[in-house]
């Protein structure tokens, strides 16, 4: 059978909303991956493909995978698991055959025997399941025979075994020494006989695992092999729960037909591991061997990313000013915020997780803000950026990093960028915004960052009062700090 790869007219439909060209990478990765699988088949390799989806916080991987899965669907039956949301069960192999089998579901029918076989993978799989560990007991197994043989015998005793060790070995532990002896003979028996049980089984699960994929079809449907499993959010899980996420993918899913494509940031998950094994393992040793292939998404740019988020958060549109060059004069301007949103915040050396933390400050201080006139945006975003760090409004805490670039024209001649740098520019109002409106005189300035501000608090003082005294004798700009300070607590998304 030929597989017909998309092109991008088949999957524009997923992507209406992309604003970072991913559906791109989309088409890439389905190709990349079909190609991989049929030269495995022709191979005769017998495995599952496991390809990692990298990319760090906030920048779109469950976007990407939501539409990533919804492409696949096209011509793939596709499972989704949510592992973040599934650790709370602690058996992963139970969430992976749910999702496998809801994804089957529109598939099966009368004239195929998909059904059967989707149930003969769950009979295989309750030999696997097993009872519980139980944790009783096992104190005074250590206390009195040693942590080796204790932690062998908790692994198959079952409560009412376990509670009866914890009586014998109260008082009476070394008159009953000889019974847990005994105890201990027939439990190492049992355990070698459910080692061999559950060895079996995970051969009979892996057959019906494999019996099941090959019977997604031409003849069960119009839809052909391989199956996908896409995870999202595993990097975000207990460390415990991904281990064994991964550990079971590879023990009791490496069928042939079978195709997982799991989302992490890898430097987290490795984290994660190294917390459950320590310091000294080597994590990242460990995760390639699960995964075949590791592919890490683009990172947009700075101003892509921050396009995109206000977007989202419905701002890019919204009334602001900030710097512009025109001509070779720095003046005050609405447009476009994007670029100089990015410059701005780039200049602190601002992460991703904090750009979307910053952006959703943004929004929902214009939800709170009742004045006529337009937001000051570099102020607005230098309170912010102190807020999020835990300064407040002590300038001398945060230092930014690089030079700001105010020009969107390239027009850099225009502007000293030696002198005219985010951090002068916020010392610049906190130099200003106090004084009277009338006692601010832009000729007055030494710095261009101080000429911009008192410009902009002359045009404030004209715009409230444009014949007559002065109502307002202190700017506007004012009540910027202490309504950040108020939404902090609510705009702070956990993550």
């Amino acid at each position: 059978m030929t597989i017909v790869l998309k092109n991008a007219d088949d999957i524009a439909k997923f992507w209406t909303d992309d604003r970072l060209g991913r559906n791109r990478e989309a088409l890439l990765i389905e190709s990349f991956v079909k190609e991989e699988t049929r030269t495995w088949e022709q191979q005769g390799r017998e495995q599952s493909y496991v390809l990692a989806i990298d990319a760090p916080y906030g920048v779109g991987k469950t976007f990407f995978l939501d539409r990533f899965r919804a492409q696949l669907g096209e011509s793939h039956p596709v499972a989704y698991i949510d592992a973040w949301v599934d650790d709370a069960n602690a058996e992963p192999l139970v969430a992976i055959m749910a999702a496998i089998e809801d994804a089957l579901k529109p598939f099966i029918n009368n004239r195929n025997n998909l059904g059967e076989k989707v149930k003969a993978v769950t009979r295989a799989a309750l030999p696997i399941i097993g009872k519980a560990v139980v944790a009783g007991g096992v104190t005074a197994l250590k206390r009195h025979l040693g942590a080796d043989i204790a932690e062998l015998v908790k692994i198959e005793m079952d409560k009412t075994t376990a509670k009866a060790v914890e009586d014998s070995l109260g008082d009476a532990a070394d008159s009953a020494k000889d019974s847990v002896e005994a105890l201990i003979d027939r439990e190492a028996q049992e355990m070698i006989d459910a080692y061999k049980r559950r060895k079996s089984s995970r051969k009979d699960f892996k057959a019906s695992m494999a019996a099941l994929v090959a019977a997604i079809g031409p003849s069960a449907t119009d839809r052909f092999p391989p199956l996908f499993v896409v995870i999202d959010e595993l990097d975000r899980c207990r460390p415990d729960y991904a281990i064994r996420v991964l550990e079971e993918i590879k023990h009791f899913f490496d069928v042939p037909g079978v195709v997982f494509v799991i989302a992490l940031h890898g430097e987290q998950l490795t984290k994660s591991i190294s917390a459950v094994y320590g310091s000294e393992f080597d994590s990242q040793a460990y995760l390639r061997r699960f995964f075949h292939r590791n592919y890490s998404l683009r990172q947009p740019t700075s101003v892509e990313l921050v396009r995109e988020l206000l977007t989202e958060a419905k701002l890019a549109n919204a009334r602001f000013t900030s710097p512009r060059v025109r001509n070779g004069t720095v003046t005050i301007e609405p447009g476009d915020i994007s670029e100089f949103t990015a410059n701005f915040l780039g200049d602190f050396g601002i992460t991703p997780r904090e750009l979307r933390a910053a952006v959703d400050m943004m929004r929902v201080f214009m939800t709170f803000w009742v004045d006529d006139r337009p937001v000051e945006l570099p102020l607005l975003l230098g309170l912010i950026v102190h807020r999020l760090r835990d300064s407040h409004w002590a300038l001398k805490t945060i230092k930014p990093r690089g030079r700001l670039q105010f020009d969107q024209q390239g027009l850099e001649q225009a502007l000293d960028t030696n002198v005219f740098t985010a951090d002068l520019l916020l010392q610049a109002y906190n130099n200003n915004i106090g004084q009277n409106l009338a006692d601010v005189k832009p000729e007055h300035q030494l710095s261009p960052q101080g000429y911009y501000v008192a410009d902009y608090l002359r045009r404030e003082m004209r715009a409230r009062n444009p014949a007559g005294p002065i109502i307002h004798p202190k700017s506007a700009l004012l009540a910027y700090e202490p309504l950040v300070n108020d939404i902090f607590p609510f705009s702070v998304e956990i993550a």
